[in-house]
């Protein structure tokens, strides 16, 4: 299970992400950092599990390896590109997902999804992703899928219009 933040553009505003994500930490705990900020509620949660082992999955991963929560925010502006290496690197991101052409586009003032800028603010992306470790994805979809979608052309196909990670992150969720 994961959430999708949009629009993080700052390795603090990622930081924060995380820390909304996760419980308070235990004195002691194997992985303290950085300090949840979750309010506490193991009893509204529906995993049907008991309270220890909800408490034991109910973590971000890859922080805490039995960890069940994905941190992932989506970089869609000039700014989030600009730190893309900052984030990608930051603690308790499960994955990074590539804003669609348009966004990216739109941020970049441009008038197609191929213009040179854009694709160059893509490929910062993916190389922001390919410098971290396997604990981040990048995943976007092609040109040929976004175009045939906005016309109409195809339906909404999230599992065949995306390419293959370019950083594996070794979890289920990606790919599901």
């Amino acid at each position: 299970m994961g959430i999708l933040y949009n629009t993080l553009e700052t390795p603090e505003q990622v930081l924060r992400a995380v820390q909304h994500m996760r419980y308070s930490q235990m004195k002691n705990s194997k992985y303290p950092t950085p300090i949840g900020k979750r309010g506490y509620g193991p009893g509204a949660a529906a995993w049907w599990l008991s309270i220890d082992g909800y408490l034991r999955h109910a973590d971000v991963w890859p922080l805490n390896p039995d960890g069940d929560l994905l941190v992932i925010p989506m970089i869609e502006s000039k700014e989030g590109v600009n730190n893309a290496d900052k984030i990608a690197a930051a603690p308790g991101i499960g994955a990074i997902f590539l804003a669609s052409g348009e966004d990216l586009r739109f941020a970049y003032g441009a008038d197609s999804i191929n213009d040179p800028e854009v694709e160059a603010a893509r490929q910062t992306l993916l190389k922001a992703c390919k410098r971290t470790t396997s604990r981040a994805a990048c995943r976007r979809p092609t040109a040929r899928r976004h175009r045939q979608a906005l016309e109409g052309r195809v339906a909404d196909d999230s599992h065949g219009a995306w390419r293959r990670p370019v950083a594996p992150v070794g979890r289920r969720y990606i790919n599901s």
